[in-house]
């Protein structure tokens, strides 16, 4: 983005909030940006930085809220409202795409400052490039991160201690369980107590065995021998990986991830892989239970992001209001500035509350949950019925077409755009990923948490 490009948005954007009434005090006030800076920035004298710019969308995405219906309605509006959208998309835009070496990860270690924790943690996603974008819950702020990081030896030598670990550790964990018979596998020190017959038997089909390997040798380490058949490499060299005397190539590290169905960047170097993951690799059906439910989730996120859709611009009709009121009243604690962003969260966690109750360690670790946790059986499962009749009620036709109609008067081509795949995604019982609904530019604009405030 050109310099000179950046100055004739501001100054398309200045000159049109002018014309409306809107002068350079009232920015500065409202924008806490100063005039001075401003007019340096429409005549192309300097640029914004990151933080000016996130300001900028900022005020513009508020002009635009606090003032929604005057600008919905009033036709004398219109080049106004128009100059409004398309400002906050450019200034959008350029964010999304914002990324100078270094001073991404400055921000980022910023908004974690007093979080020394959360600093060592995001470090080490930074460095393996964990991350494809970066959002800060509190602004919204959305910043797009480079897709290509190269993990050179300097980054694998810093990492070194942790490959070692998890390669020991897997191979340890292959010898001791390989040796058991399906019948006797739950004798093993390693093997969770808590699975099904189905799924010891194919544990026990996954996991290698002698007989696997035609091999003229005796085998020390059935670990190492499907370490080194797989990847097709030497004895030697699985030993060197297990002493720290060589590190694996890049396209040997890969295929081993994919070998343990492990393929995220920071794996084998980034932690330390937990009983728990030694199992999950060679039980890939509890993968699957985990795709499902993400999926599930994603339809949960989206039918709350349709509500709130419905609840805000739709609020006028009576069956709406009914809806509300019969949501609020249904809700135990509204923890969310929306009534529908709490009910639905309250629906997750009641489930959630059930899915761990057996489970000490967990309810240990979700504190929030203990008013569900508290709850009886009888108790959840009464609410999330009444919970599900309200649920019911929610994605009819009739609030489709209530919404569409609103859609045709009052929305522009983006708007309808997001309203047209949130109702073709739920027709067919689908969702979209969460953050994306929080991030993409069509989503905001539609529904954002702050047009509640």
């Amino acid at each position: 983005m050109s310099n000179r490009n950046l100055s004739e948005y501001i100054e398309a954007f200045l000159k049109e909030l002018s014309k409306n009434g809107i002068g350079i005090e009232n920015v500065e006030q409202y924008s806490g940006i100063s005039i001075h800076s401003l007019s340096n920035w429409r005549n192309g004298y300097s640029k914004p930085n990151h933080k000016n710019l996130t300001k900028l969308r900022e005020y513009a995405l508020n002009l635009w809220s606090f003032n929604k219906e005057s600008l919905y309605y009033n036709n004398e509006y219109k080049e106004l409202r128009e100059a409004i959208q398309t400002f906050y998309n450019q200034i959008d835009k350029i964010l999304m795409n914002m990324s100078s070496i270094g001073e991404t990860e400055k921000k980022i270690f910023d908004d974690h400052k007093n979080n020394p924790q959360a600093q060592d943690m995001l470090e080490k996603f930074l460095e393996f490039g964990a991350f494809d974008m970066y959002v800060n819950i509190d602004n919204q702020d959305v910043t797009k991160m480079s897709e290509n990081v190269d993990i050179n030896k300097k980054i694998k030598k810093k990492y070194k201690k942790p490959f070692i670990e998890n390669i020991n550790n897997l191979i340890e964990f292959i010898d001791e369980t390989s040796q058991y018979e399906v019948e006797t596998l739950s004798e093993s020190h390693l093997f969770p107590e808590k699975l099904v017959k189905r799924q010891v038997k194919e544990f026990y089909n996954n996991i290698p065995h002698e007989e696997d390997f035609d091999v003229p040798y005796k085998i020390s380490s059935i670990g190492e021998q499907w370490i080194q058949a797989n990847l097709g490499i030497s004895k030697t060299q699985v030993k060197n990986w297990r002493s720290g005397k060589d590190l694996p190539s890049k396209e040997n590290l890969e295929n081993l991830k994919k070998l343990v169905n492990r393929e995220g960047k920071v794996a084998f170097l980034g932690y330390l892989f937990s009983n728990k993951d030694f199992v999950n690799m060679f039980l890939p059906s509890l993968e699957i239970e985990v795709e499902n439910k993400d999926k599930e989730f994603e339809l949960h996120s989206t039918l709350k992001y349709f509500t709130n859709v419905l609840f805000y611009y739709c609020n006028y009709n009576e069956n709406v209001k009914s809806l509300i009121n019969d949501v609020q009243e249904n809700t135990i604690k509204q923890t969310r500035i929306s009534i529908a962003s709490s009910f639905f969260d309250e629906i997750h966690s009641l489930k959630v509350s059930r899915e761990v109750y057996y489970d000490e360690e967990a309810k240990q670790n979700m504190s929030d949950l203990k008013e569900y946790f508290d709850m009886s059986h009888k108790s959840v499962e009464y609410v999330l019925n009444k919970d599900q009749q309200i649920l019911d009620r929610i994605f009819t036709d009739e609030n489709i077409q209530l919404l569409i109609d609103y859609a045709d008067a009052n929305f522009d081509d983006d708007k309808k755009e997001a309203l047209t795949e949130v109702v073709r995604k739920l027709k067919k019982h689908e969702g979209i990923r969460p953050l994306i609904l929080v991030t993409n530019v069509k989503f905001r604009k539609l529904y954002h948490p702050n047009q509640e405030k």
